[in-house]
């Protein structure tokens, strides 16, 4: 039971995500940095934003998966069902908001709002940077330094 409510806290929020990515764009106030790229993509060429973050998420598993090699374990593949559905609730949600509706100073609060929550709350410096933390064996405060 416990796994469960675990499960659908991360799906919540996700979707809580996905709502940011979509208010913002939609708002026309620009977008994540992770978000750039895929948005950019969709604005010149004929798929989604949604589509290219799946895109673009695959991609970076596919590196990840290069910089691990041997360390890259079976778990790390949960990664994509996550990516698909995060792509998806981004299309779902921009497709249901109304440009006309809503104008840039009213998405900009709930949508900076969700974009400093889960900044603040999921995204550790450790996590994103234990890939390369596998693979060199220095120090990364030192890593640079000759």
């Amino acid at each position: 039971m416990e796994k469960l409510k675990r499960y659908l806290i991360f799906l919540i929020g996700l979707f809580i995500n996905s709502l940011g990515v979509s208010l913002i764009t939609k708002a026309d106030l620009g977008t994540s940095p992770i978000s750039s790229v895929p948005y950019v993509l969709s604005l010149n060429f004929p798929f989604t934003l949604g589509q290219f973050t799946i895109v673009f998420s695959l991609v970076l598993i596919l590196i990840q998966f290069l910089i691990l090699r041997k360390n890259f374990r079976l778990e790390h593949l949960l990664q994509i069902p996550v990516s698909v559905l995060f792509g998806y609730f981004i299309d779902l949600l921009t497709a249901k908001i109304n440009r006309q509706y809503f104008r840039q100073n009213r998405p900009a609060c709930p949508g900076s709002i969700r974009s400093a929550c889960s900044k603040s709350g999921s995204q550790d410096s450790s996590v994103q940077i234990g890939v390369f933390r596998q693979r060199i064996p220095r120090p990364m405060g030192n890593i640079f330094s000759p």
